[in-house]
């Protein structure tokens, strides 16, 4: 996998910490994501974890509730898919088929290549 592990107190390095990202989850059986704002990185407990919220009227709730992992998937600024993620739910279609966005489920959560982190 292309994927680098990044220590906690080194993502600062790596992100902006104000820049849009897209949560991806896999209950196994669906996969979705969803344009998050937000994300809360730290240490809890001697260990480096991320928070993601998830709110109840969302689509994806029930995957994310189901997941053991997810991702985070920092996109460019002016990326085309944070816009497409925050706009669609997959109520209404499968946003991971037709987003056009190569989808690797190779590590232990699903995330798009293309996420510069």
């Amino acid at each position: 996998s292309w994927m680098k592990e990044i220590e906690v107190k080194d993502l600062i390095k790596y992100i902006n910490p104000l820049k849009t990202a897209i949560a991806i989850a896999s209950d196994g059986n669906e996969t979705n994501g969803l344009t998050i704002g937000w994300v809360g990185f730290g240490v809890l407990w001697r260990k480096p974890m991320a928070t993601v919220y998830v709110h109840k009227t969302r689509y994806s709730k029930h995957i994310f509730d189901q997941a053991k992992y997810y991702s985070i998937c920092f996109m460019d600024q002016e990326h085309k898919i944070i816009g497409y993620f925050g706009r669609v739910s997959a109520r209404d279609e499968n946003k991971m088929e037709k987003c056009g966005m190569t989808v690797n489920n190779e590590d232990v959560a699903p995330y798009f290549e293309e996420s510069s982190v």
